[in-house]
């Protein structure tokens, strides 16, 4: 009965245990979103090459063969076509056509030449950006020939760099950061290959000679053209953060417009050392160089002297501006 009659009493120290106290809330700053990252620069393949055969755009395949006309300049009003440049994916052309008065204009076709549109008047030596987005032109602003940038959908040009002299040729890094282009000045200031920045035309320095004609690899390499000892025009390659290397010094003749090959790995070029200008490839350390274009030799014209009918003789085609297309 006892048993039954205790009441359980607790343990000192063990009763109902105390409420636990509540953290104090902590706002914590909303984490910024990253900026977002650019595309990686990669090679691409390599496809067809255009190139200018006689004041016309022509294309080939990257051995040479398939050699077919793009453009066909009308007998009544005559245009030259010049400057082929390929849009980043390889689905478009810009070029610049010119008339017999003089003007000029910059184009965009599709890879196959149809479907023209004017995107600038009186524009030279076409680049597209990275992103397919702009083109980089030299053109006339009333007191020099400056940099100028359109975009590819059209609208009004924007004046990019401008100096006392000729600023012409330009060509895009990788990136879409930078452009090189020719500077020939006529304030004292050495005629140069420059590098700028694309926001504000800031000068981040030079190829260190009288150079011309540059040309980007995907992986900032850059290709260009200088004069050696003989006064011949080699064709130079700088790597990224290297020296500059003539990749093809060839005594007698010159070799010039250099352009990479969309995995970088050649150039295309163009070369007199046949006694005409044609078009050639090799590898980008200037081994393996290759005629693609193979022109038929002049002749000389001769005359029967029973009838006096005489034949002019032919002379070979003026292949220049080649350009590799790239393919996704």
């Amino acid at each position: 009965m006892l048993a039954a009659l205790l009441v359980a009493v607790p343990a000192e120290g063990k009763g109902k245990p105390k409420p636990k106290k509540k953290k104090a809330h902590v706002t914590r700053p909303t984490p910024k979103p990253k900026p977002a990252t650019p595309p990686a620069v990669k090679p691409k393949r390599n496809g067809k090459i255009a190139w200018v055969r006689d004041g016309d755009i022509w294309l080939m395949n990257a051995d040479g063969s398939g050699a077919s006309q793009l453009t066909s300049s009308p007998e009544d009003a005559p245009v030259v076509y010049s400057k082929p440049a390929w849009s980043p994916d390889g689905s478009k052309l810009a070029y610049v056509a010119s008339d017999g008065s003089g003007s000029s204009a910059i184009y965009v076709s599709d890879a196959n030449g149809k479907n023209a549109r004017k995107i600038a008047d009186g524009g030279a030596d076409p680049a597209w950006s990275p992103d397919g987005t702009k083109i980089a032109y030299s053109g006339d602003d009333g007191e020099n020939t400056a940099i100028f940038v359109v975009s590819t959908s059209g609208g009004s040009p924007e004046k990019l760099c401008t100096a006392a002299g000729f600023l012409n040729q330009p060509a895009w890094s990788p990136d879409g950061k930078q452009l090189a282009f020719r500077r020939e000045a006529v304030d004292g200031t050495p005629d140069s290959t420059v590098i700028v920045s694309v926001a504000g035309c800031v000068e981040a320095g030079t190829t260190g000679a009288d150079d011309s004609t540059p040309s980007y690899a995907w992986n900032a390499a850059l290709a260009f053209v200088r004069r050696d000892d003989n006064a011949d025009q080699d064709i130079f390659v700088r790597p990224k953060g290297g020296v500059a290397t003539d990749v093809n010094a060839n005594p007698g003749y010159n070799d010039f417009s250099p352009q990479f090959s969309p995995d970088g790995n050649k150039i295309v070029f163009v070369s007199d050392r046949d006694g005409n200008a044609e078009i050639y490839i090799m590898n980008a350390d200037g081994s393996g160089q290759v005629n693609l274009t193979n022109d038929p030799p002049a002749t000389e014209g001769t005359c029967d002297p029973d009838t006096d009918i005489c034949d002019a003789g032919t002379l070979p085609p003026d292949d220049a501006d080649p350009a590799w297309q790239p393919v996704a």
